[in-house]
């Protein structure tokens, strides 16, 4: 698992990769819904099977399938978040845009 510290803005509300998500919904939207071939499906009853097709789904999940980013520890205001390290090359580079945008974000005072 690969291990990455990011810093998030001091007044998020709910969870860190609650927090995570709308950040890179906003601000990486291309790379977010830029899609991969997973082969994973998740489910709802509204929409029965849901295909893992982009990297925000993949990372973050979808009701059924819980994601790959895994928060080991949130505590003040950095989360230690990790991934597998054999990811496609786009998660990588994602998910260091992610903390990069994060960290920006938590330095002006701007709300995710």
């Amino acid at each position: 698992m690969k291990e990455v510290v990011i810093r998030l803005p001091r007044f998020i509300e709910g969870d860190a990769k609650s927090c995570l998500r709308t950040i890179a919904r906003r601000f990486l939207w291309k790379m977010y819904s830029q899609e991969i071939e997973t082969g994973a499906f998740g489910w709802s009853r509204k929409d029965g099977k849901i295909s893992v097709d982009t990297v925000g789904r993949w990372i973050f999940g979808i009701p059924g399938y819980k994601g790959n980013l895994v928060v080991i520890k949130f505590e003040d205001n950095e989360a230690t978040v990790g991934f597998p390290r054999k990811s496609p090359k786009i998660v990588h580079q994602f998910v260091t845009e992610m903390k990069e945008k994060t960290e920006k974000n938590s330095l002006s005072g701007q709300k995710p």
